[in-house]
């Protein structure tokens, strides 16, 4: 068996990262409020007739896989960050994928058709991730270079991000970030050696064996199990109805899941009905926690702050602009935004308390970044025999929940504005719709993004699968 291709638990504790302010009421606190994070991608790819065969790799002798049970994430570094990698190519790596990730979040947002008036969550980091197992199996020509393009992927596979970022998130074994990848493939069928190694040595994706002819629908059950077990039961069905049929021959799928526990303790009995202004402008009455304390910079374009999870780098971050609807979010906002926050002040903060799911089809969201996922070049090295495939479903689904012991990714928009001077500067409270993430404080690794402009309504619904 190749234990090169062979994930392994994050088992592996990490010192408590620094404070930022040594001795401030907020780092000392110790809540017991959690954070849950999980988000998926998925590709499968079916055969395709009459298309020219681009010629790979003969298999290698006798390949083998690895079991469903062997596959875990790679263990990261003891002190993340990096682990030893130089500053300046973690930095590189870094912002090649928040500017991914911020062009995959405009695409998103607009695929929902009511774009800044809804509540939505995604990680694009795991889009990313996902694609990633789509970017090694694709060969030169338009397509790649669009893919690389679009995904600000470097040049070079050797040099791929994703293994990197997600060893430098420091985490313990009380605050877990996870980013799990797969590659399923028909029981009659090699992968080309090549696409191996460089799956191995990049990303560490798990290779399962399945039958999808012989029973497409437990197939489908096993890949759903996967990304159960994976993201602790928050996503049990990516796949919904009948996706895997007895033409699927591969599914590329990648699992984020994040816990922590918060350093500075919302207080339940001082959660209470507050009003919150939507997007649309009318007033309702949303669950309000408070009793925290957060880092916060109050600024005329808007108002933004942080908190920290115990043992680990990433961090709650939001921001509430003055003008919802004409208030820029990009990636140079994000930094400024992240500079601004260098020298925050220490406040009370009110977040409302609601949950979020959302569910996007990822092949008009890529579209828009001018990639073509049914180009056959995307999939033309995957197996050894370089029959030609195309991809015939990708999704994405991301939740979140964020109350007094738990929260799970999401997002928010508003409309309206508020005066400066009607600002109270003692206290960060998010009575209007706002955008959140989850960042690395270290090196700005952005993990999730979310936002909300009706957080009741969010609620309410994020049982209901959509």
């Amino acid at each position: 068996m190749h234990d090169a291709h062979l994930a392994r638990t994050y088992a592996s504790s990490t010192k408590p990262s620094g404070d930022r302010a040594s001795g401030s009421r907020l780092r000392r606190a110790r809540g017991c409020v959690g954070f849950f994070c999980a988000s998926v991608a998925l590709l499968a790819c079916q055969g395709v007739q009459r298309l020219a065969a681009v010629q790979v790799q003969p298999p290698a002798p006798q390949e083998q896989f690895a079991r469903d049970d062997d596959v875990r994430p790679a263990a990261p570094g003891p002190g993340g960050a990096g682990d030893g990698v130089p500053a300046e190519v973690l930095k590189a790596a870094v912002a090649r994928s928040n500017e991914a990730s911020f062009a995959l979040w405009h695409a998103l947002r607009e695929s929902q058709g009511h774009e800044q008036r809804a509540n939505f969550v995604a990680s694009p980091y795991s889009i990313r991730s996902a694609l990633g197992l789509v970017y090694l199996a694709s060969v030169p020509g338009e397509g790649r270079r669009g893919l690389r393009e679009a995904m600000r992927y470097p040049e070079r596979n050797e040099d791929m991000d994703t293994r990197l970022l997600d060893r430098s998130v420091e985490r313990s074994s009380d605050a877990r970030f996870e980013s799990s990848n797969a590659v399923w493939v028909t029981s009659r069928d090699a992968l080309s050696p090549t696409y191996l190694d460089a799956v191995s040595r990049t990303l560490v994706a798990g290779v399962h064996p399945i039958d999808f002819a012989a029973n497409p629908a437990r197939a489908q059950q096993r890949i759903n199990e996967w990304v159960s077990e994976r993201t602790r039961g928050t996503i049990p069905e990516i796949l919904h109805g009948e996706v895997i049929t007895e033409e699927t021959r591969a599914a590329l799928v990648n699992a984020v899941y994040f816990f922590g526990k918060w350093a500075s303790q919302f207080k339940p009995r001082l959660t209470a009905p507050k009003p919150f202004r939507t997007a649309d402008g009318s007033t309702i009455n949303t669950k309000m926690m408070a009793g925290a304390l957060c880092y916060a910079v109050f600024e005329k374009e808007y108002q933004a702050g942080f908190v920290g999870y115990s043992d680990t780098s990433l961090e709650f971050v939001v921001v509430m602009p003055t003008h919802w609807q004409t208030f820029r979010w990009d990636v140079e906002t994000f930094r400024r935004v992240r500079k601004a926050l260098r020298s925050p002040s220490e406040v009370e903060f009110e977040l409302p308390r609601f949950s979020l799911r959302s569910r996007t089809p990822l092949a008009g969201v890529v579209g828009e970044l001018g990639v073509g996922l049914h180009d056959p070049q995307l999939l033309a090295g995957l197996l050894a025999s370089g029959e030609p495939l195309t991809i015939s479903h990708a999704i994405h689904e991301a939740f979140i929940q964020v109350d007094e012991t738990s929260t799970e990714a999401a997002a928010a928009t508003a409309f309206g504005a508020i005066k400066v001077h009607e600002i109270d500067r003692g206290v960060l409270r998010l009575d209007r719709p706002f955008y959140f993430m989850l960042v690395d404080h270290r090196t700005g690794l952005i993990t999730f993004m979310g936002q909300a402009t009706e957080p009741a309504a969010a609620e309410d619904r994020a049982s209901d699968r959509p």
